[in-house]
C-alpha cells in the first residue's frame, strides 16, 4: 500500500491543512513553526505507529475545547478526527479481500483516520460498508412472504423488518438473523435459486465482511515512522541490548526489540532463516554503508562491512552515514517483520543550527526515497538545494 493523500484537522499545534497529494518518492512539506512541525509528524505517525499510540501519547497536550467569538465548545475525543490519510490498494491485499466477498474485489482507495482518543477508523472509498434495507427489501420480500405463519422465526423476522425505514442499514443482530434465514432458504431452494439467494446473503452480510476486511487492511498498512533529525548527532546503537547507552529513533528501537523477541521464541533454523531474509533486504538497500546482521550471544548485532573484510560498529560512522545505516535497517526490519516498506516521516532541522553539510543530507534522504516514501517536514521554504517545499499550514 502507498500513501497518496493526507489531511490534518487543526487542533492546538496540529496545523489545519487541505488535502495534500503525496508522491511515491520524496515529499517536502512546510509549516509555520517548530512546534507545528513536531505536531504534524506526530499526528501522521499515529495512523500506523510501531507501538500503541497511548505509549507516546502525542495528543496529550491538545485542547479538549475550542473558544471562538466568546463561545466555548467541548470537543468529544471519540468523534474528533485529527489525521486522515488515503492509501491505494496493493494487488495482494485486493486478492485477500476478494476471498471474503466478491464486492471487495472493487477495492481501490482506502481511507484511514485517527481520532483524538486514539481510536482508528478505516473506510473503503466508493464502497458502502453495509447494505441499506431499501436496496434489498424487494428481494427479501420475495423470499420471506408477508403472509408468514402466526408464530415462528419467520414472523419474528418479518416484524423486525417491517419496522425498518428504507435508509436503515442491515447490521448486528438483524444482519445475523436475516443471513441465517437466507442460508436455510438457499439450502432448501431449487438449484436455479441457490445462486441468487447466496448472492443476496452476501449483501446482507456486507457489514460483517467489511469488519473482517478492516482487520486485514490493518495488517497491510505500512508503518509510519517518525524520525527527528535534530537528534541525529546523538544516535547511538551501543551493543543493541536494552541498555541506557542506546539512543535511536523510537520506531527503529521498537523494531529491534521485536526482532529480539522473535529470535528468542524460534528455534535455531528459524532464527537463521529470519536473519538471512533480513540480510537480503539490507543488501537490496544499496552498497553504502554495507550492513551485516548476525546473532551474537543470542542477540542480533548489526555492523558495517569493512574494506578489509572485517566488521566495525555503526556508531563509528559520521552522523549522516549513521542516518543512512539506521534508515536502511528500519526499512529492512519493517519489510521482513511487518511485510511492508515503511513511510519515513522526517523532521528536518533548522538550517541555522544544523552543522552538517546540507547537500549531503539532501543526497542521503533522496537515496532513501528511492526505496520507500519519504515525507520531510520543515519550517524552511527551500530545505534542500533545488527542492521547494509545499506550504501546507493553512
Amino acid at each position: 500500500m502507498e500513501l497518496i493523500k493526507l489531511r490534518l484537522r487543526g487542533l492546538g499545534e496540529v496545523p489545519e491543512t487541505n488535502w495534500v497529494e503525496v508522491t511515491s518518492g520524496l515529499n517536502l512539506l512546510q509549516v509555520r513553526s517548530v512546534p507545528r512541525k513536531t505536531a504534524l509528524i506526530n499526528a501522521l505517525a499515529t495512523i500506523n505507529p510501531p507501538y500503541p499510540c497511548e505509549h507516546a501519547d502525542p495528543f496529550a497536550d491538545l485542547p479538549r475545547q475550542i473558544s471562538r467569538q466568546g463561545y466555548t465548545r467541548r470537543i468529544v475525543p471519540h468523534k474528533r478526527t485529527i489525521a486522515i490519510t488515503v492509501f491505494n490498494s496493493d494487488p495482494g491485499l485486493i486478492q485477500e479481500l476478494a476471498e471474503i466477498s466478491p464486492v471487495l474485489y472493487e477495492t481501490d482507495l482506502i481511507e484511514v483516520g485517527r481520532r483524538l482518543d486514539y481510536s482508528r477508523w478505516i473506510n473503503f472509498i466508493e464502497l458502502a460498508s453495509s447494505t441499506r434495507w431499501g436496496d434489498i427489501a424487494a428481494e427479501v420480500d420475495s423470499v420471506l412472504p408477508s403472509s408468514a405463519p402466526a408464530t415462528g422465526s419467520e414472523e419474528r423476522l418479518r416484524r423486525r423488518l417491517d419496522t425498518l425505514a428504507s435508509s436503515d442499514r442491515i447490521k448486528e443482530e438483524l444482519m445475523s438473523e436475516l443471513a441465517d434465514y437466507l442460508k436455510t432458504a438457499a439450502a432448501e431452494a431449487p438449484a436455479a435459486e441457490k445462486t441468487r439467494l447466496t448472492e443476496l446473503r452476501h449483501r446482507v452480510l456486507r457489514a460483517r465482511h467489511f469488519a473482517t476486511a478492516r482487520t486485514i487492511v490493518e495488517q497491510w498498512l505500512p508503518l509510519l515512522a517518525a524520525i527527528d533529525l535534530t537528534d541525529l548527532p546523538f544516535w547511538q546503537f551501543g551493543d543493541l541490548r536494552p541498555a541506557p547507552e542506546i539512543r535511536l529513533p523510537p520506531p527503529l528501537s521498537h523494531l529491534l526489540e521485536k526482532l529480539r523477541n522473535v529470535l528468542e521464541t524460534v528455534d535455531a533454523a528459524a532464527a537463521e532463516e529470519l536473519l538471512h531474509r533480513l540480510q537480503v533486504e539490507l543488501d537490496r538497500q544499496g552498497p553504502t554503508p554495507a550492513l551485516h546482521v548476525r546473532c551474537r550471544q543470542h542477540l542480533p548485532t548489526v555492523e558495517i562491512k569493512a574494506e578489509n573484510g572485517g566488521l566495525r560498529p555503526i556508531d563509528g560512522l559520521a552522523p549522516l552515514d549513521r542516518l543512512a545505516a539506521c534508515c536502511q535497517l528500519l526499512i529492512a526490519l519493517s519489510t521482513v517483520l511487518l511485510r511492508s516498506r515503511p513511510i519515513l516521516l522526517f523532521s528536518l532541522p533548522s538550517w541555522a543550527s544544523f552543522r552538517e553539510d546540507r547537500d549531503l543530507l539532501a543526497s542521503r534522504i533522496t537515496e532513501l526515497a528511492d526505496s520507500c516514501q519519504c515525507l520531510c517536514v520543515t519550517t524552511d521554504s527551500r530545505p534542500f538545494p533545488d527542492h521547494d517545499a509545499i506550504f501546507v499550514d493553512n
